[in-house]
Protein backbone atom coordinates (compact mmCIF):
# COMPACT_ATOMS: atom_id res chain seq x y z
CA UNK A 1 0.00 0.00 0.00
CA UNK A 2 3.04 2.23 -0.19
CA UNK A 3 3.11 2.61 -3.94
CA UNK A 4 0.92 4.64 -5.15
CA UNK A 5 1.31 4.71 -9.59
CA UNK A 6 3.38 1.57 -10.74
CA UNK A 7 4.88 1.51 -14.07
CA UNK A 8 4.92 -1.90 -15.87
CA UNK A 9 5.11 -3.54 -19.07
CA UNK A 10 5.28 -7.05 -20.97
CA UNK A 11 5.66 -8.89 -23.57
CA UNK A 12 1.87 -9.56 -24.15
CA UNK A 13 -1.17 -7.76 -22.75
CA UNK A 14 -4.79 -8.72 -22.43
CA UNK A 15 -8.08 -7.27 -22.89
CA UNK A 16 -8.16 -7.40 -18.96
CA UNK A 17 -4.87 -5.77 -18.46
CA UNK A 18 -2.41 -8.96 -17.82
CA UNK A 19 0.40 -8.83 -18.00
CA UNK A 20 2.89 -11.55 -19.54
CA UNK A 21 6.71 -11.18 -19.17
CA UNK A 22 7.87 -14.84 -18.81
CA UNK A 23 6.95 -17.06 -21.85
CA UNK A 24 5.53 -17.34 -25.07
CA UNK A 25 4.00 -20.75 -26.46
CA UNK A 26 1.25 -22.83 -24.64
CA UNK A 27 3.29 -25.62 -23.18
CA UNK A 28 5.16 -23.43 -20.18
CA UNK A 29 7.94 -26.45 -19.56
CA UNK A 30 8.68 -25.79 -23.16
CA UNK A 31 8.26 -22.25 -24.48
CA UNK A 32 8.68 -20.91 -27.61
CA UNK A 33 10.44 -18.01 -25.85
CA UNK A 34 11.04 -17.26 -22.40
CA UNK A 35 12.16 -14.06 -21.02
CA UNK A 36 13.30 -12.52 -17.52
CA UNK A 37 10.38 -12.63 -15.46
CA UNK A 38 8.19 -10.91 -13.19
CA UNK A 39 11.50 -8.99 -11.45
CA UNK A 40 8.83 -7.86 -8.83
CA UNK A 41 6.25 -6.43 -11.34
CA UNK A 42 3.62 -9.07 -9.93
CA UNK A 43 4.22 -6.88 -6.38
CA UNK A 44 3.65 -3.98 -8.33
CA UNK A 45 0.87 -5.13 -9.68
CA UNK A 46 -0.69 -7.15 -6.79
CA UNK A 47 0.22 -4.35 -4.41
CA UNK A 48 0.17 -0.33 -6.01
CA UNK A 49 -2.86 1.60 -5.67
CA UNK A 50 -2.81 1.66 -9.78
CA UNK A 51 -0.90 0.10 -12.43
CA UNK A 52 0.23 2.02 -15.75
CA UNK A 53 1.21 -0.09 -18.43
CA UNK A 54 3.36 1.17 -21.02
CA UNK A 55 3.88 -0.97 -24.57
CA UNK A 56 5.00 -0.20 -28.20
CA UNK A 57 1.34 -0.99 -29.93
CA UNK A 58 1.83 -4.29 -32.04
CA UNK A 59 -1.05 -7.23 -32.74
CA UNK A 60 1.38 -9.85 -31.20
CA UNK A 61 1.54 -7.86 -28.03
CA UNK A 62 -2.46 -7.68 -27.55
CA UNK A 63 -3.17 -11.23 -27.82
CA UNK A 64 -6.87 -12.23 -27.50
CA UNK A 65 -5.46 -14.51 -24.59
CA UNK A 66 -1.90 -14.09 -22.98
CA UNK A 67 0.31 -17.50 -22.71
CA UNK A 68 1.08 -16.95 -18.63
CA UNK A 69 0.34 -14.47 -16.04
CA UNK A 70 2.90 -12.69 -14.46
CA UNK A 71 1.22 -9.62 -13.21
CA UNK A 72 -2.26 -10.09 -13.15
CA UNK A 73 -4.70 -6.93 -14.03
CA UNK A 74 -8.23 -7.45 -13.48
CA UNK A 75 -7.86 -11.38 -14.46
CA UNK A 76 -11.04 -12.20 -16.42
CA UNK A 77 -12.53 -8.68 -15.41
CA UNK A 78 -15.59 -8.18 -13.52
CA UNK A 79 -14.62 -8.62 -10.11
CA UNK A 80 -12.69 -11.13 -10.56
CA UNK A 81 -9.37 -9.47 -8.93
CA UNK A 82 -11.49 -8.72 -5.78
CA UNK A 83 -12.69 -12.44 -5.58
CA UNK A 84 -8.85 -13.90 -5.99
CA UNK A 85 -7.87 -11.74 -3.17
CA UNK A 86 -6.39 -8.89 -4.52
CA UNK A 87 -7.89 -5.92 -3.05
CA UNK A 88 -5.17 -2.86 -3.75
CA UNK A 89 -5.35 -1.92 -7.01
CA UNK A 90 -5.49 -2.42 -10.84
CA UNK A 91 -4.07 -1.17 -13.64
CA UNK A 92 -5.85 2.10 -14.46
CA UNK A 93 -4.66 3.21 -18.55
CA UNK A 94 -2.23 1.33 -20.94
CA UNK A 95 -0.25 3.89 -23.15
CA UNK A 96 1.28 2.94 -25.90
CA UNK A 97 2.81 3.99 -29.39
CA UNK A 98 -0.82 3.98 -30.82
CA UNK A 99 -3.39 5.69 -28.44
CA UNK A 100 -4.62 5.13 -24.39
CA UNK A 101 -6.48 2.93 -23.56
CA UNK A 102 -8.43 2.40 -20.54
CA UNK A 103 -10.50 0.09 -18.34
CA UNK A 104 -14.69 0.26 -18.19
CA UNK A 105 -15.79 0.34 -14.65
CA UNK A 106 -18.28 -1.96 -15.05
CA UNK A 107 -16.43 -4.99 -16.17
CA UNK A 108 -13.14 -4.00 -16.78
CA UNK A 109 -12.28 -4.54 -19.99
CA UNK A 110 -10.20 -2.57 -22.30
CA UNK A 111 -11.40 0.44 -24.70
CA UNK A 112 -9.83 2.41 -26.47
CA UNK A 113 -9.56 6.48 -25.49
CA UNK A 114 -8.00 8.37 -27.43
CA UNK A 115 -5.49 7.62 -30.72
CA UNK A 116 -2.39 9.31 -31.41
CA UNK A 117 -2.32 12.24 -34.66
CA UNK A 118 -2.33 10.49 -37.84
CA UNK A 119 -3.83 7.47 -36.94
CA UNK A 120 -7.61 6.18 -37.01
CA UNK A 121 -9.36 4.21 -34.40
CA UNK A 122 -9.41 1.55 -36.59
CA UNK A 123 -5.74 1.29 -37.21
CA UNK A 124 -5.38 1.09 -33.65
CA UNK A 125 -8.00 -1.75 -33.53
CA UNK A 126 -6.66 -3.38 -35.81
CA UNK A 127 -3.48 -3.82 -34.70
CA UNK A 128 -4.63 -5.49 -31.50
CA UNK A 129 -5.18 -9.01 -31.06
CA UNK A 130 -8.83 -8.67 -29.60
CA UNK A 131 -11.85 -6.92 -29.75
CA UNK A 132 -11.10 -3.53 -28.95
CA UNK A 133 -13.90 -0.46 -28.38
CA UNK A 134 -13.00 2.72 -29.97
CA UNK A 135 -16.12 3.93 -30.42
CA UNK A 136 -16.21 8.04 -28.24
CA UNK A 137 -12.46 7.52 -29.18
CA UNK A 138 -10.80 10.98 -29.56
CA UNK A 139 -7.03 12.10 -31.12
CA UNK A 140 -4.80 12.58 -28.22
CA UNK A 141 -4.05 16.16 -27.86
CA UNK A 142 -0.44 17.15 -29.30
CA UNK A 143 2.95 17.06 -26.86
CA UNK A 144 3.50 20.95 -25.93
CA UNK A 145 7.21 21.60 -27.05
CA UNK A 146 8.13 21.65 -22.91
CA UNK A 147 6.97 17.97 -23.27
CA UNK A 148 8.27 17.24 -25.98
CA UNK A 149 11.90 18.05 -24.90
CA UNK A 150 10.92 16.25 -21.73
CA UNK A 151 9.82 13.25 -23.55
CA UNK A 152 13.04 13.21 -25.91
CA UNK A 153 15.73 14.31 -23.21
CA UNK A 154 14.65 12.49 -20.13
CA UNK A 155 11.82 10.42 -20.47
CA UNK A 156 13.12 8.14 -23.77
CA UNK A 157 16.59 9.65 -24.52
CA UNK A 158 17.29 6.58 -26.31
CA UNK A 159 14.14 6.70 -28.15
CA UNK A 160 12.79 3.23 -27.79
CA UNK A 161 9.01 4.47 -28.11
CA UNK A 162 9.99 7.82 -29.63
CA UNK A 163 11.19 6.95 -33.08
Amino acid sequence: GRVDVGFLSGAQIDRFGNINSTSIGIDPVHPLVRFSGSGGACDIACLAKRTVIMAIHEKRRFPERIHYVTSPGWLSGDDSRTEAGLVRGGPSVVVTTKGVMRFRADNHTMYLASFHPGLSPQQVADDTGFSLEFGGAVETPAPSADELTILREAVDPERVFLK
